[in-house]
């Protein structure tokens, strides 16, 4: 009979597991695909040399559920969804590799200190109506830094809302979501804690 009960429990806690990822599918399979949008955050180049040879290793994980940024809600019908039309984490690993080079951070796979950034959110969620709309913008990016001696871990968010009349215009919706993904990027390149820990001067 215990036997019983744990098999029922292990079983729940599962599906329990399970849930999030059942949901995203069901939200996937129930919508209309729309076309791709460019993800193409501009970064501007440091201008000065913020490391002195220190190595580290990079990754860039994309936890996301659902692998769609825009989703656009109508009444009686399908949402419908834009993807990037390239992986976000092979993006944002592109950029912080041409970025932190040119300060004169050697990445290494077999450095000791690791720089693993993952990207938590990245969504734009629009309600459209006949004469109006109104969107939802979240972007979470996660930052960790492994040192032999401590971790550092930081969150960088950027959430926005808007509003406006008639149609949601995509165009527009891609260019707030470029800006504020370069704006996060920007924020972990030149964060004051992340240069001290991969320089090995954290305290």
């Amino acid at each position: 009979m215990k036997l019983t009960h744990l098999k029922l429990f292990t079983l729940t806690k599962a599906s329990a597991l399970a849930l999030p990822v059942l949901m995203a599918l069901m939200v996937t399979a129930c919508a209309q695909q729309g076309s791709h949008i460019i993800v193409a955050p501009q970064i501007n180049s440091p201008s000065i040399v913020n490391y002195q040879g220190q190595q580290a290793h990079l990754s860039v994980s994309d936890m996301r559920i659902a692998t769609h940024i825009i989703e656009i809600s109508r009444e009686d019908k399908a949402k419908e969804l834009f993807s990037s039309q390239r992986q976000l984490d092979g993006i944002v690993s592109l950029l912080l590799t041409k970025q932190f080079s040119q300060q004169g951070l050697r990445l290494n796979d077999m450095a000791v200190n690791s720089l693993a950034v993952i990207i938590d959110s990245a969504s734009i969620k629009v309600n459209q109506q006949t004469l109006k709309y109104q969107s939802q913008s979240e972007i979470v990016l996660r930052v960790i830094v492994t040192t032999p001696q401590q971790t550092l871990t930081k969150t960088f968010t950027q959430k926005g809302d808007s509003y406006g009349v008639l149609q949601a215009d995509i165009a527009v919706l891609e260019r707030d979501f470029n800006q504020h993904f370069a704006s996060l990027l920007q924020q972990i390149l030149t964060n004051a804690e992340i240069k001290l820990y991969l320089r090995g001067t954290n305290p």
